[in-house]
């Protein structure tokens, strides 16, 4: 959603690519969506306010998003899998 981006910084997740090939708007329950959907929830430096609205870069807030709408909470699997470190590139 380009147009979005650039007037409401705001993205979304809409296709999906697992080993095997693309997966479409809905990837299946399988290993492979739980370690992307984790790798998801770990690796982003969103902030969510008081009101459960996330706050951060655009692209992030999308993964974070995306993780929300299969029912998970990155809050919880962060808490679970507290970061190590952070290794800029």
């Amino acid at each position: 959603d380009k147009t979005g981006t650039l007037t409401l910084n705001r993205m979304r997740a809409e296709r999906w690519w697992l080993p095997g090939g693309p997966a479409g708007p809905s990837p299946p329950d399988t290993p492979a969506r739980a370690r992307l959907l984790q790798a998801l929830a770990l690796s982003h430096d969103v902030h969510v306010t008081r009101e459960g609205e996330p706050v951060g870069e655009a692209t992030e807030v999308a993964l974070v998003e995306a993780v929300r709408a299969f029912g998970l909470d990155p809050r919880e699997i962060s808490a679970r899998v507290p970061r190590q470190a952070e290794l800029a590139f």
